[in-house]
């Protein structure tokens, strides 16, 4: 018999998160089983609710530069590219004033610097070899060891996405991102969650949605209060489907690997509201 993964799916929209609408009414009684709260034909009504600083609270700490530093809000969309990964590394090997900007003579101070440490022969030429060990070691990001020709047992970078030790995996935990539990409230459909364990979740979808306030959050909770669940289930993961146009993505393959014998997680759809009172009510 195939038991069902722990860690459960659950897709979401969020809305009204900056007062544009308001939580809606119940319109069905909640779950009381996994089979009744996983129906792809059911969009649930799920509502958090937080205090200012529990809100504050949740904004995830680290990253390059602080790059990802500051609450969320509505804002220019961050997009993520190649500029994600290097801009704040320009700023911090060329910025000697400290203004956070480079002038010009900081940035072609910045090429000599990285040619001298990358030209180890003194050649004054680099080869392909030298330059990519030289990228590699300059590029890494946050608890990313550089990797130089022939060393075993490093990854290239672009495989390179495993977390500090004991933390999680992926592109924005490798890039020092920590996300951080705050409490707060769950209602769904009506029914209360007192003091659930909630956080921003995700590594290219929260890049992605980084400057939105429709970002991907998992809920315990089991953290804070031991034994309470929800249709039987202690986590949920709310997903906001940023590379998604579709929504469909995730419903359909899950299902093709249950179907198929594989384990995998069980969805649904919910419409996800929050509410921080003198902030989003």
């Amino acid at each position: 018999m195939i038991e069902q993964p722990t860690r459960v799916l659950f897709l979401a929209s969020l809305l009204g998160l900056a007062g544009v609408q308001a939580p809606a009414a119940p319109t069905d009684q909640p779950p009381t089983s996994p089979g009744e709260l996983f129906q792809p034909t059911r969009i649930w009504n799920v509502h958090l609710k937080f205090t200012p600083d529990q809100w504050g609270a949740m904004e995830p700490s680290g990253g390059p530069g602080g790059l990802f530093g500051g609450p969320p809000g509505p804002r220019a969309r961050l997009s993520f590219g190649p500029g994600t990964l290097l801009a704040p590394v320009f700023l911090r090997d060329g910025d000697q004033n400290h203004d956070g900007k480079l002038s010009r003579e900081e940035f072609q101070g910045l090429a000599g610097k990285w040619f001298t440490a990358w030209d180890r022969e003194n050649a004054g030429k680099v080869n392909l070899e030298q330059l990519r060990t030289g990228l590699n070691r300059t590029f890494a990001p946050p608890g990313l060891p550089g990797r130089g020709p022939g060393q075993p047992g490093v990854r290239d970078l672009g495989m390179a996405l495993q977390g500090p030790e004991g933390k999680r995996n992926g592109l924005a935990s490798a890039m020092g991102i920590e996300f951080k539990y705050v409490h707060a409230d769950l209602e769904f459909e009506g029914q209360t969650y007192t003091d659930v364990a909630v956080r921003y979740k995700g590594n290219g979808t929260f890049l992605e949605s980084r400057g939105s306030l429709k970002r991907s959050l998992k809920v315990d909770l089991n953290k804070y209060v031991k034994g309470q669940k929800l249709a039987g289930i202690t986590k949920l993961n709310l997903h906001n489907n940023v590379t998604d146009a579709s929504w469909m993505n995730e419903v359909l393959s899950h299902r093709l690997y249950r179907d198929a014998g594989v384990p995998a997680p069980r969805t649904a759809y919910a419409r996800v509201f929050v509410t921080v009172p003198g902030k989003f009510d």
